[in-house]
């Protein structure tokens, strides 16, 4: 437990991004890189695309199924990228956390 006595991890949904759940989550763009495919997934909030924030769900096709291998978050203010992050980059820190935490 941290210094305020919560157990660090995760406070998000990392599916959809936050804690408020989208009425929808249309698909854009598709990129293929190697053998990875980079899906991109709005947020519909009230019939409106939510244009603060974008994610790409990086997946993989792998054994047979397709896998979600990492997912790439992006804020955006007034058009422009303010902010990027991803799932695993997220979870590592919160490893390094709970490591000084508990030494």
């Amino acid at each position: 437990m941290d210094e305020e006595g919560y157990i660090v991890g995760l406070d998000f949904d990392p599916l959809a991004a936050g804690n408020d759940i989208c009425s929808h989550y249309p698909v854009g763009k598709i990129r293929c890189k190697g053998e990875r495919y980079f899906v991109e997934v709005y947020c519909l909030w009230r019939n409106k695309k939510a244009e603060n924030k974008k994610m790409a769900h990086e997946v993989m096709f792998n054994h047979g199924r397709w896998m979600i291998m990492n997912i790439h978050y992006y804020n955006y203010e007034k058009g422009k990228l303010t902010g990027r992050s991803d799932l695993l980059g997220i979870l590592k820190r919160l490893r390094e956390e709970r490591r000084k935490t508990f030494r």
